[in-house]
């Protein structure tokens, strides 16, 4: 009926722009027939008929012609029954306001609509159709409860993508955003991607991959790949149902860079020299390019590495005589002297003006530290004016470039190098114990040993030395005469 009342507004035979109010402005002796002027016509209008189709009969709207007597024939017992249904209509919305306004107490209302015609494909969300059917019914529930006295509704969520379309670089960054406007609030958030036929649930968290929850419905790429590409749907489910989106398409722009470091584990020692590499494979038509070397820490600290004095980079390039249009580029970075701060993973980084690309990450561990310096006995003794050999044993990653000892008697304390006097062999890189010769009760006391390499100073536990016997005195008797 409707058709009908928007066909006739549409030719001026009636000025009521809504068909509520047409009905509200016919009474009972209204006069239908003196609506219609007697030259008017013939009628070519719409309405709902049954048809026949291929997969039985169903509601179709169908176009249709009649002259003046034909068309007021059909139109007077719709109207009556139009008016009527009218009238149900606005009974049932006062009643159902009513009914709000005095629901009791643990009480609800349940209200549900109904729509027809849905077309079903073989992705689509919806689950109750029949197999042997190509349309489904979708049903519209809003329950309404009190909770006190205040009137609360529930119904699925609402979810919007605001685009059709997005598009990022291979490698690169993008963002489908999702918005949720749920009334009570949502539970759950998931996406769904249609790609080649294949139906896929997407949940947070994936590998670089984000979002697709309560707080933030929108799913973001860190890292594109060309299996990224395809339709996604943006769903949220709370207390009533399952709301979802219309579709989006993600493009995924490029992809032909192919990064390579064919070592990706150093272990190198402290102060010396490293180089990390890596080769980048590449379409010259998306040039001009970039490279950059990321490092990385077990705490997730991520910097980019700048050229200094510390470290250098350097690349160079060659054309791929096999691949017309491609080209290699190799690119090194230099640490000239390796420190701890230095260990962690390192990453290459290549972009062109389409695509992202990344290498495998580059672990760089840096070993040794302070020398590990050990005496073989806490105590030692010697007879005075005899000689003695402290040992010491130095293992040291780096190589040591020093060694010297401390010797500590009441409360002083020295240093002794190998070229301190009674010194006769040792306290040296090559051989670090000591050796003392014509010992003295002053070389009573303490001993530690100390080396010294690139990273610190590494010393002994103090060993002690006890001087045994005193000195011999001899007297020469001059000018002695025997009896």
């Amino acid at each position: 009926m409707a058709l009908k009342l928007r066909f006739l507004h549409k030719i001026g035979i009636i000025n009521c722009d809504s068909p509520d109010a047409f009905v509200k402005d016919v009474t009972h002796h209204f006069d239908i027939d003196a609506l219609f002027p007697a030259d008017s016509g013939p009628f070519q209008y719409d309405e709902w008929s049954r048809v026949n189709t291929d997969a039985g009969q169903r509601m179709n709207i169908v176009s249709k012609s009649c002259d003046r007597a034909s068309f007021i024939k059909r139109f007077k017992p719709q109207l009556s029954e139009f008016k009527e249904h009218v009238n149900r209509v606005r009974n049932q919305y006062h009643a159902i306001q009513d009914l709000k306004a005095n629901l009791p107490r643990n009480h609800m209302i349940v209200q549900m609509d109904f729509a027809e015609n849905f077309n079903c494909k073989t992705a689509d969300e919806v689950q109750s159709s029949y197999f042997n059917k190509c349309y489904v019914s979708l049903h519209p529930v809003v329950v309404y409860y009190k909770v006190n006295d205040t009137l609360h509704h529930k119904s699925v969520p609402n979810v919007t993508i605001p685009n059709a379309e997005y598009s990022g670089g291979y490698g690169g960054y993008v963002n489908l955003e999702c918005i949720v406007d749920s009334t009570p609030n949502h539970t759950d958030v998931y996406w769904q991607k249609l790609s080649n036929g294949t139906v896929e649930n997407i949940i947070s968290p994936r590998i670089n991959v984000y979002g697709a929850t309560v707080s933030r419905p929108s799913l973001t790429f860190t890292r594109l790949t060309i299996n990224d590409e395809g339709e996604y749907t943006c769903f949220a489910v709370n207390i009533a149902g399952t709301g979802k989106s219309n579709p989006t398409y993600l493009t995924v722009l490029g992809g032909d860079i192919i990064v390579n470091s064919s070592i990706t584990s150093y272990t190198e020692i402290y102060g010396s020299q490293v180089t990390l590499r890596c080769s980048v494979t590449y379409e010259t038509k998306n040039e001009p390019v970039h490279l950059f070397w990321n490092t990385f820490n077990s705490s997730g600290i991520t910097a980019t590495i700048y050229e200094n004095d510390h470290v250098t980079l350097n690349n160079y390039s060659v054309t791929i005589p096999d691949k017309d249009g491609f080209r290699m580029n190799y690119y090194f970075l230099t640490i000239t002297t390796v420190s701890f701060k230095d260990n962690g993973w390192y990453l290459c980084n290549f972009r062109d003006q389409v695509s992202w690309g990344y290498g495998q990450n580059i672990e760089l561990e840096v070993i040794g530290g302070v020398p590990n310096v050990t005496m073989t006995n806490s105590e030692y003794s010697g007879v005075y004016g005899g000689y003695i050999t402290l040992e010491c044993i130095v293992d040291s990653t780096p190589n040591h470039t020093d060694v010297y000892w401390q010797h500590i008697y009441n409360g002083t304390m020295k240093n002794i190098t190998s070229s301190s006097p009674n010194v006769v062999y040792g306290a040296t890189v090559s051989e670090p114990s000591l050796s003392i010769h014509h010992i003295t009760f002053n070389d009573d006391g303490q001993y530690i040993c100390f080396a010294v390499n690139i990273v610190g100073t590494g010393e002994s536990t103090p060993t002690s030395l006890t001087v045994l016997g005193g000195a011999i005195f001899q007297k020469c008797l001059l000018n002695y005469v025997p009896i």
